[in-house]
């Protein structure tokens, strides 16, 4: 009989199945052993036949009387007497032995029988020995913090995790799918399904008496051999199927209520208690970023932005969040309580998400905000250069280009300080991948050109200023001269307008 552990290797959506399969197995194993121990005592019988009729007395005549043809009164009734006590005690004898040698061979199926309940003891004893192996192991914390746990002297690195979960975020809660509640409730069913496999071992003496009556029904033979002493896997099948060994008296009752395998199915049965406490620690180090899903997001950036915050003050509040978002990329893919392999992935994932959407949100305000001022600063230098471009003919052009330069040179240091700005926040925004329109990216790109464009255009218009100034200062200076004479010309007319009014 070999011992199974059905604990060690497979997870605990397999074991119903594997521990159905294992005691179909065991109870043909059995089956076996019990044939094999029948045939055993079938050999000891037919020895034992033998030796008994060896031993049959033979009734001879004593010696004394062999050469005598006639016997007397008492001497013949005496002969027979003594011939029928021997008879007598002999069969008395072979009796004895007979019920002796049965009492031997019923001893002899009752060892093998209590050695099978040893085997299917033994075996459930250690896979749930290997189960509280597994479940308790010394934890290592993530963080690095102690955790208090019952811990044995294995080293963490050569523990292959028994269990797995997830930690996922159930806003406003940290929590681990599955539950330690629901671990628990496998752990139980493992354990009976361990115990169920002791359910599936039928005792000997039943299962022969039924394939005796199927054959007997069925017009069969006894033995479950055919030619050769081969079973075919049908007539088992039919068997098995007819009287199926859950149904029959089993080893369940004798391997559950052992002592010791009582004592690992309480200890196993709040085994996850003992993790409770380090779970809890391992969430609990995720508090930390608790801001990102408990807060009002949209009322915390409009606070934020009611302040009138610097393109300083919004790039460390972006670059905040941008740490958080790196941090969470860093944190360990799992982490190890006891014999739970945690996997935060998904928390991981979901706080990535909130951080994203904290920086992304301040990122549509800069965007929102430089955009605009982007686009009034586009839209003034264009006007400017439109108006710059007009030749200068006469005098109105001279004053219209006049108060083009004055506008710029009154826009010019605001513009010089509010370029700078602009490509800084355009260049967060590309370093933060926030997606911009293609006439955002071409604008800031050529923002710059443009106003150097509008100031050399501006130098231009007012060197040319410079040079025609001679040429409209005579003509200004001619203009006055004749509006002077056309002054006094209308001052005299008038006086001798008004004289002759006066002699009239």
């Amino acid at each position: 009989m070999c011992i199974i552990n059905i604990l060690k290797y497979l997870p605990v959506y397999h074991t119903q199945t594997y521990t159905k399969e294992w005691a179909e197995i065991l109870n043909n194993k059995s089956r076996h052993i019990e044939d094999a121990v029948h045939e055993l005592i079938s050999i000891f019988e037919q020895i034992y036949e033998v030796k008994r009729v060896k031993k049959l007395p033979v009734k001879k005549i004593p010696a004394q009387a062999e050469g005598k043809h006639v016997a007397f009164g008492s001497e013949a009734a005496e002969l027979e007497s003594s011939g029928i006590s021997i008879v007598s005690n002999e069969d008395a004898e072979d009796s004895e032995k007979e019920d002796e040698f049965k009492k031997e061979c019923k001893e002899v199926i009752a060892y093998f029988s209590h050695q099978l309940l040893d085997s299917l003891q033994k075996a459930t004893r250690l896979s749930l020995d290997a189960l509280k192996r597994r479940m308790f192991v010394a934890s290592s914390s993530t963080f690095g913090r102690p955790t208090y746990l019952p811990q044995v002297a294995i080293k963490h690195e050569d523990v292959v995790s028994f269990l797995k979960a997830e930690v996922h975020l159930a806003i406003p809660n940290v929590i681990m799918v599955p539950s330690l509640d629901d671990i628990q409730q496998s752990i139980n069913r493992m354990i009976q399904l361990t115990l169920d496999v002791s359910r599936g071992v039928a005792h000997w003496g039943q299962q022969h008496m039924r394939k005796s009556n199927t054959a007997l029904e069925g017009n069969a033979p006894l033995s479950p051999t055919h030619s050769g002493g081969k079973a075919t896997k049908k007539d088992e099948k039919t068997v098995e199927e007819t009287f199926p060994a859950r149904k029959l008296r089993n080893f369940y009752p004798g391997v559950a209520e052992h002592k010791d395998i009582s004592k690992l199915v309480v200890l196993l049965s709040s085994s996850v208690n003992s993790v409770r406490k380090a779970a809890s620690e391992a969430l609990l180090d995720f508090q930390k970023y608790k801001a990102l899903w408990t807060e009002d997001r949209d009322a915390k950036i409009q606070q934020f932005l009611n302040s009138n915050p610097s393109l300083t003050e919004i790039r460390a509040e972006i670059l905040h969040y941008a740490t958080f978002e790196q941090e969470i990329e860093e944190l360990k893919p799992t982490i190890s309580v006891g014999p739970i392999e945690l996997n935060t992935g998904p928390m991981k994932l979901a706080l990535s998400i909130e951080a994203k959407a904290w920086k992304m949100l301040l990122c549509r305000y800069l965007n929102e905000e430089y955009k605009k001022k982007m686009q009034d600063m586009i839209s003034f230098m264009t006007e400017y250069l439109k108006k710059l471009s007009r030749p200068i003919r006469d005098l109105d052009d001279v004053r219209f280009a006049m108060e083009a330069l004055a506008n710029i040179r009154d826009k010019e240091i605001e513009m010089d300080m509010t370029l700078g700005p602009i490509e800084e926040a355009y260049t967060i925004l590309n370093r933060f991948e926030v997606e911009v329109t293609k006439e955002e990216s071409e604008g800031v790109d050529t923002l710059r050109y443009s106003f150097n464009k509008l100031q050399s255009k501006a130098s231009s218009v007012q060197d040319e200023l410079i040079l025609v100034q001679p040429k409209f200062k005579a003509q200004l200076l001619d203009a006055v001269e004749v509006f002077r004479e056309d002054v006094s010309s209308y001052e005299v007319a008038y006086e001798m307008a008004q004289h002759k009014v006066e002699y009239m």
